[in-house]
């Protein structure tokens, strides 16, 4: 395969921590978020609250929740994707989640991070 490849692009590893499945066969466009976390152990507990407080939301959605261990990208240490339909159905879905107070409380809750691109 080397021999076809003119120049490999950049490439990350990491690992999983947190996982929903997605159950929506609609749902094939997938939003990430790049995150530089100060406290990785209270935003995965942060996390997993939300995605099980708002099951509703998420429902059939797949939400994944990990971290860049080998490459950066712009000094990320970890990720959050999720799932949806196309960008408008995930433009949506963002506009459920923070008109609903309690869910802006739980984003602070899972501590200091930094969104570094999506």
């Amino acid at each position: 395969m080397d021999n076809y490849v003119e120049e490999w692009g950049t490439s990350y590893m990491g690992r999983v921590l947190s996982r929903q499945k997605g159950t929506n066969e609609d749902y094939e466009w997938t939003h990430i978020w790049d995150l530089k976390i100060d406290d990785p152990n209270q935003f995965k507990i942060g996390h997993d609250k939300i995605i099980k407080k708002f099951k509703t939301e998420f429902e059939g959605r797949w939400v994944g929740f990990g971290t860049y261990d080998i490459n950066y990208p712009n000094g990320a240490t970890h990720w959050v994707g999720v799932s949806g339909k196309d960008d408008h159905d995930h433009v949506m879905l963002l506009d459920k989640l923070q008109s609903q107070s309690e869910f802006i409380k739980m984003l602070a809750e899972r501590g200091k991070s930094e969104n570094v691109r999506d």
